[in-house]
């Protein structure tokens, strides 16, 4: 469960056990990476705990976040519901999606267990009493799907099935009421004071996720437990974008970049924690795991999305495109009602197509096209995204736009208003 296939990954992993001065690092990379799940394997190896789990019970432990996965849970909650138990040959798969959603579910409750991060409003003591009933009782469940798995025995998923559905949703609800949008002056302090009571040279990881959600006031009092850090106490901060932190917290990081998710690191996730074929996402341009999630979460839709856009760009790039084809596509009305989504996959399908070009190109029927050609639809592209969510611009006048403009967009001759004006 939430294994490590990446060299790369393994490697950091290994360093930063091996290297007992590193006290503070920082894991850079887009959202979607691994970069959480990299930060919880080297607490577990720190600590020297056999799974990741074991760390919410940990008392020399810390996860402050600002992130709720829930297009994950919902992929989770939903293989659960719908999975049907007599599928013998799926039994090690669904084992570890049970683990999974067990995981996720402790990153939102221990936030209130632990009162780490601050809430939008009180909470109850009879709230809080039901949450530390679930905390526990996941204890228990997770060890029985643990020793299963390892033991490779028998578990009654039925037992278990209809308590996490009903939990899920619950958890959801109450995840409403953490504040994610800042980290807080209080959030800092409560670990500083965390740190100051625990003896001289007992081992402990403070993870901070989203740690560029500090303003320079939190960043200013975090960095004064950076600069002393007590002896046995390591941080493992992440970050979307390093240039939103402060020099001196920067300076005071070992930085490592985790900058996509690999073809072959994701092939052997997805076959051997999700039961599913690498195949059948191939066309995806899939290099994160929140595009997985979209695409699992909406399969159906995506499939004839990326279908629609693949067809869009070939009438396009014909030489006497037929007008009513790309009208037929538009008013699809699954494109016309998600037209946001059609107008990201569209540009998905075309950065796929840039990026592998002289491999992709013999799915392009106009074969006089180049690759400026391509870069150009898609700077057109993402310049209408833009326009379209900052300045409310129609997507649909913008794509007509594109139509009846063709040697302009190809050749890059467009200026970034005209196309509003």
């Amino acid at each position: 469960m939430y294994n490590i296939y990446s060299e790369k990954k393994n490697q950091i992993i290994k360093f930063i056990n091996n290297d007992f001065l590193i006290k503070s690092l920082l894991l850079i990379g887009k959202e979607g990476v691994g970069k959480k799940i990299v930060a919880f394997n080297i607490a577990k190896e720190y600590l020297n705990l056999q799974n990741i789990i074991e760390l919410f019970y940990n008392k020399n432990f810390i996860f402050l976040s600002k992130n709720i996965p829930k297009k994950e849970i919902n992929f989770l909650y939903n293989y659960i519901k719908n999975f049907n138990i007599n599928e013998k040959e799926k039994s090690d798969i669904i084992i570890i999606i049970y683990l999974k959603l067990i995981f996720q579910i402790l990153l939102i409750i221990s936030q209130f267990i632990y009162n780490i991060n601050q809430t939008k409003k009180e909470i109850k003591i009879k709230d809080l009493e039901i949450l530390s009933n679930y905390f526990y009782s996941l204890k228990n469940i997770y060890k029985e799907f643990y020793n299963s798995y390892i033991n490779k025995s028998n578990i009654d998923l039925i037992k278990y099935k209809d308590y996490l559905i009903k939990l899920v949703q619950h958890v959801l609800d109450i995840s409403d009421n953490l504040k994610t949008d800042f980290i807080y002056m209080k959030e800092i302090l409560d670990i500083q004071s965390w740190i100051e009571n625990s003896a001289y040279g007992e081992k402990k990881v403070i993870i901070v996720e989203n740690a560029d959600k500090m303003n320079i006031e939190v960043e200013n009092a975090f960095l004064k437990t950076l600069e002393e850090p007590k002896e046995g106490v390591i941080f493992i901060l992440t970050t979307n974008s390093k240039e939103k932190l402060l020099p001196t917290v920067l300076s005071r990081c070992v930085k490592f970049n985790i900058d996509k998710i690999e073809e072959n690191e994701f092939k052997l996730i997805i076959q051997n924690e999700w039961g599913k074929s690498f195949l059948n996402y191939l066309n995806y341009y899939i290099k994160d795991f929140d595009r997985f999630f979209d695409i699992l979460n909406n399969e159906d839709k995506k499939k004839k999305f990326y279908e629609k856009s693949r067809r869009f760009l070939n009438i396009f790039l014909k030489d006497n495109f037929n007008f009513y084809e790309i009208f037929e596509i538009l008013n699809d009305s699954d494109i016309s009602e998600n037209i946001f989504d059609f107008l990201n996959e569209l540009i998905i399908y075309i950065l796929q197509l840039f990026e592998n070009f002289e491999v992709l190109k013999n799915d392009i029927i106009d074969k006089n096209i180049s690759k400026d050609n391509i870069k150009n639809i898609l700077i057109f592209l993402e310049k209408l995204n833009y326009f379209s969510k900052d300045l409310n611009f129609s997507i649909e006048d913008g794509l007509y736009y594109l139509i009846l403009n063709k040697e302009l967009i190809l050749n890059g001759e467009f200026y970034e208003f005209k196309f509003i004006l």
